[in-house]
């Protein structure tokens, strides 16, 4: 489940179109070769806006889940641990890619994209039967969650936000994949309006963030690349492309990897609650 904001999406509005290449997003008379990156050139767009990248290496996703895990702590939405981290078990896997904003060595804000697989994903804890559904039509699947951003920052990295929402469209887009996003009711409008989210499902509570409410969004991208004007923020994401390789370093989330990291020792300990609950 996101959380920003109190596990939804920023509440600061609109952000600005993030690339100048087409002075115009809703300009669509080229529609079919822009909405797939054809119409502008890939080969140089920065590796960072708004100090936004692909997490690399693994300080970088214990700080972003560190962070994650004092929002949530903050929020009531999960309990104390003594490794100060949080993620879920469906995040530890090497398609996952963890998307940091950083201020100084600093994680400030983070979101993890999801690839859909034999255990599934967060999401079908609540709405099984709905991610089902999607499934059964052929799609791939993405969720994005653990978002977090701290405090201090929650004005000023607006444009952070919206930049890794960029990194998720482009992410899904090349994997030909929808998203999907668990978020508070409240504030899935914004994620309709800006991103082209659809609710899927009707509110309910997630089990694993103490019952929060929440409503299940997707995204279904290649349709809605083909119908065209796009939200606002669909149409800034496809006016500042982002080429495959811009993912292909990015941290490879194996067990072998966050082993000896608190990460790890984190994992080890649900996994042992799970295995007392069960026996």
């Amino acid at each position: 489940m996101t959380a920003i904001n109190s596990g939804v999406a920023p509440s600061t509005g609109m952000a600005q179109p993030l690339s100048t290449d087409n002075p115009n997003p809703t300009d669509h008379s080229n529609a079919a070769s822009s909405s797939r990156g054809d119409a502008v050139s890939v080969h140089d767009v920065p590796a960072q806006h708004h100090g936004v990248s692909v997490a690399r290496q693994l300080h970088q996703i214990e700080k972003a889940w560190e962070l994650v895990y004092h929002t949530y702590a903050d929020q009531g939405l999960i309990h104390a641990n003594d490794h100060q981290v949080h993620t879920v078990h469906e995040a530890i896997h090497p398609s996952t890619a963890v998307v940091v904003q950083e201020d100084n060595d600093r994680v400030i804000s983070t979101l993890t994209i999801m690839q859909d697989r034999r255990h599934g994903l967060p999401l079908d804890c609540v709405y099984p039967a709905e991610m089902n559904r999607l499934r059964s039509t052929g799609r791939r699947l993405v969720e994005i969650g653990l978002l977090a951003e701290t405090a201090s920052k929650q004005g000023s990295s607006a444009r952070g936000i919206i930049e890794m929402m960029r990194h998720v469209f482009w992410f899904a887009w090349h994997h030909k994949a929808f998203i999907l996003a668990g978020v508070h009711p409240k504030h899935a409008g914004f994620y309709c309006r800006f991103f082209g989210f659809e609710p899927i499902g009707e509110p309910s509570t997630h089990p694993t963030v103490n019952h929060w409410p929440v409503v299940p969004l997707c995204c279904p991208l290649d349709e809605m690349l083909a119908s065209p004007p796009w939200p606002k923020g669909v149409g800034a994401f496809v006016n500042a492309p982002m080429p495959l390789n811009a993912f292909k370093h990015r941290a490879r989330l194996t067990e072998e990897f966050i082993a000896d990291s608190r990460i790890g020792a984190y994992m080890e300990e649900k996994a042992d609650q799970l295995a007392i609950r069960a026996a």
